[in-house]
């Protein structure tokens, strides 16, 4: 065939397909629309999918960066100072780090700031491959910590901070006691981790800690020729000897190398998988509904199509036909879709979590527009082929037959029928993982706090850790005795860290005169500080005892306060008070200054909304025990008690106008942001799974709307003979819901699968959760019955004359 006749054809086709599709405005407006805003959501969430979890590391040899995971008994733990320069001696790692984030003071004209730095341990510029932009990175004698510390800042902090100033370097950073001189300037594209601003070698008193502090992150490069494989191998060698030389520490510690990409997007992969999974979902649901639409379009048009095979066009012609017209239709709905995805973009970076790795980064680049072609020809393929097929299956007398109005074929009404069976199959699917996600929405928000929320401020404050403890003491003490002196304030406390933020110190637990079962001596408890004052500004319950006294120091008698974990675990049948207890019986002589006096025992608080076996929990008293990381509560008399803001502010200023407070805001307002993640990925996904099942209900009333106008003589006939309309009703019921049944047994089993795939973000609620499916079900059947019941209807109410001369 020629090639210039045959481009000719194509663009004759073109141009008949855009004259068919303006001669059908209302069909084509909605085709695109639909198209419009499932590419633009579908590709918005692919920018953050592709920056989140596809690019990767901008850092050198990325792939060659792995994390060690350290893991006893199957739960995850930190790694230690002391493990690191063991793990240094391996001949396949060519260098091993590690790292903490703290918040930190900077002092400066503008009065205290915090920041958030991370402490290294280690080459860490060298491990991860980092050339600081201006200045220099982090010389051997200051990896070690000693001497006077100094700091690299993000590219970020130097504009923002500096203005970009180029003499920067060998200005200082005041942070608490120390003054740590600019060395260099991060690349902008290091966001490791996210929020970190500056980066400070580790005190040398940190990086000397004995084997049972457990605090680290441990990151690895792969040594030039050797392997992951190796590497797993090697350490593995390195970590046995380990637990053999010390048995105490580091026995029945397991091991595992993986890549340093999985460690950073590990709690991000799930959540943005999920979502664009709905979106693309979504977005199938729409192509389907649109190949029904140009079905039926394709069928009333059969006499036409049979014109043209009269006059000499072949099959390949007609079907070249139907795949342009869906070709118009996708890539104007690929056009108004990129202008939509940056929109969604921009809305994504506020819905989603602020600590989502990469997020900032997040734009619309070529790959994102070579991704939303894709999905245009995606589209143009599936909602272009049912029709095409259908026309390589006509013959001329069948087109010349089935022209006539209101008649649709019968194979027509088949195909329409078994996409209709996808989509309500889909939107199950959808709908059984958003019913999922808001079942498991419902118990987080049903958790037993173990406290009281209301009429409560909470705010934090941090001192340095090299800060002496007789400044933290003093500190604390005249934030709660001044703020407790603000009119309006009933109570004030304490503690170092405040609930539902997670982290702990955890060590196991000896208790004088008894020999423990070996499960017992191997099990942590949480070691907390606490004023009494805390405990009263939260409501916390007083279940045995009574709390510690208000004023206690380190002269005092050695007491802690236990909550009801700990003694239903450690004191089963049996009261603790008055017990003695040691925190962290690993090694070394137990001596009378090691154990507490037990004086009380409270209600459980969660550390961790999320946490399902929480750890029990011990608290010494802030007064022997004051720690630099804080949070204080305060009570408020009556109504809003961020109200009282301004002044606690202020008296706080009043103590230490060089300590910053931070996060000042209710407590309600921390319960509600513990949860906002799930909130979020359900609300996203019940919106996804509505639009859904709102396009899979008009694919069904199509369906049947033009089964019945294709069968309206033979209910006139019916009719005229003494049929019931009733028995017409149920029928037409019947052939819906029958479609309906059919997607549903299929949408289960993609339920099913849904939920193994969700169940990382489900708490309390098992994958397979009867309650959600059968839910989501309900729903579904409710919206098809009402969709299938306006056409039902409809055919019941034929008029047998008007029916009898129906062409």
């Amino acid at each position: 065939m020629n090639l210039a006749v045959w481009l000719e054809g194509v663009w004759q086709d073109v141009r008949h397909s855009g004259r068919q599709l303006r001669l059908s405005p209302g069909f084509a407006a909605v085709a695109v629309a639909s198209l419009a805003l499932g590419i633009g959501a579908t590709s918005a969430l692919f920018s953050v999918v592709d920056a989140v979890l596809l690019k990767p590391l901008p850092i050198y040899e990325p792939d060659r960066l792995v994390q060690v995971l350290e893991t006893r008994k199957g739960e995850r733990r930190g790694g230690g100072p002391a493990r690191l320069k063991d793990f240094q001696a391996s001949q396949t790692l060519s260098g091993v780090a590690g790292f903490y984030g703290e918040g930190v003071t900077v002092r400066g004209a503008n009065g205290p700031e915090r920041m958030t730095a991370l402490r290294t341990f280690g080459p860490i510029t060298r491990v991860l491959g980092v050339t600081p932009v201006l200045g220099r990175g982090f010389t051997a004698s200051e990896e070690t910590g000693i001497g006077q510390p100094v700091a690299l800042i993000t590219h970020a902090v130097w504009q923002k901070r500096f203005g970009g100033d180029r003499d920067v370097l060998g200005r200082t950073l005041s942070l608490g006691v120390a003054s740590c001189p600019i060395v260099g300037i991060l690349p902008a594209s290091i966001q490791f981790p996210e929020e970190t601003e500056v980066w400070i070698p580790a005190p040398d008193y940190f990086q000397n800690l004995n084997r049972t502090a457990t605090f680290l992150s441990i990151v690895a490069r792969i040594a030039p020729g050797a392997t992951i494989a190796q590497a797993q191998s090697e350490i593995q060698t390195i970590n046995a000897s380990l637990g053999a030389a010390h048995p105490a520490t580091d026995k029945d510690i397991d091991i595992h190398l993986r890549k340093l990409q999985d460690y950073v997007v590990e709690d991000a992969r799930t959540p943005l998988l999920a979502l664009f999974g709905a979106v693309a979902g979504v977005l199938l649901v729409a192509c389907v509904n649109i190949a029904g639409l140009l079905l039926a379009r394709g069928w009333s048009r059969q006499r036409e199509s049979g014109i043209r095979v009269a006059l000499g066009a072949g099959v390949a012609r007609l079907v070249r036909l139907r795949l342009i017209e869906s070709f118009w239709l996708a890539s104007m709905g690929g056009l108004l879709g990129l202008g939509l995805a940056n929109e969604g973009v921009q809305l994504l970076k506020v819905l989603l979590p602020a600590d989502t790795p990469g997020l900032t980064a997040v734009t619309l680049d070529w790959r994102v527009a070579l991704f939303a072609m894709g999905a245009c020809l995606c589209c143009a393929l599936i909602a272009g082929l049912p029709p095409a097929w259908q026309e390589v299956r006509g013959s001329l007398a069948g087109r010349m037959k089935q022209g006539s109005a209101g008649s649709v074929g019968v194979g027509a009404q088949k195909l329409r029928a078994g996409l209709v069976v996808a989509q309500v199959a889909l939107s199950m699917t959808l709908l059984a993982g958003a019913g999922l996600l808001a079942h498991s929405l419902l118990r987080l928000q049903r958790v037993p706090l173990g406290f009281e929320t209301g009429q409560i401020i909470s705010m934090t404050s941090a001192f340095a850790w090299d800060s002496p403890g007789t400044k933290i003491k003093a500190f604390s003490a005249g934030v709660l005795e001044r703020v407790a002196a603000i009119p309006g304030v009933k109570e004030a406390g304490v503690v170092d860290r405040l609930p539902l933020r997670g982290g702990s110190q955890s060590a196991p637990v000896a208790v004088r005169g008894r020999e423990l079962a070996p499960e017992l001596t191997r099990a942590a408890a949480s070691w907390r500080t606490a004023s009494a004052g805390y405990f009263r500004a939260l409501a916390v319950p007083v279940l045995q005892g009574s709390l510690f006294p208000d004023r206690v120091d380190e002269k005092s008698p050695k007491v802690v306060l236990v909550d009801d974990r700990f003694a239903r675990r450690y004191f089963p049948g049996e009261s603790p008070v008055g017990k003695l207890i040691k925190l962290s019986p690993r090694s070394g002589p137990v001596e009378d200054k090691d154990w507490f006096r037990v004086v009380g025992v409270v209600g459980g608080v969660r550390a961790s909304l999320r946490e399902l076996n929480p750890l029990p929990e011990v608290y010494q008293p802030w007064g022997q025990a004051h720690w630099p990381l804080m949070g204080f509560v305060v009570r408020s008399q009556s109504g809003d008690p961020l109200l009282l803001a301004n002044s606690i502010r202020k008296t706080a200023a009043d103590v230490d106008p060089n300590q910053p407070i931070d996060d000042l805001q209710s407590l309600n307002s921390v319960v509600a942001a513990s949860s906002a993640s799930s909130r979020v990925q359900a609300g996203l996904l019940a919106g996804f799974a509505s639009i859904a099942l709102l396009l899979a209900a008009i694919g069904l009333y199509g369906l049947l709307s033009g089964e019945v106008a294709r069968r309206t003589p033979e209910f006139g006939v019916r009719l005229a003979l003494g049929a019931e309309p009733s028995r017409l009703l149920r029928g037409a019921l019947g052939s819906g819901l029958r479609l309906v049944a059919a997607g549903l047994v299929v949408g289960i089993a993609g339920a099913v699968g849904a939920g193994r795939f969700l169940s990382s973000l489900l708490f309390e609620v098992s994958p397979a959760d009867v309650l959600s499916m059968t839910g989501a079900a309900a729903v579904l059947a409710l919206v098809a019955l009402a969709a299938c019941w306006i056409p039902a209807r409809r055919a019941s109410r034929v008029d047998p004359m008007v029916a009898l001369r129906h062409d």
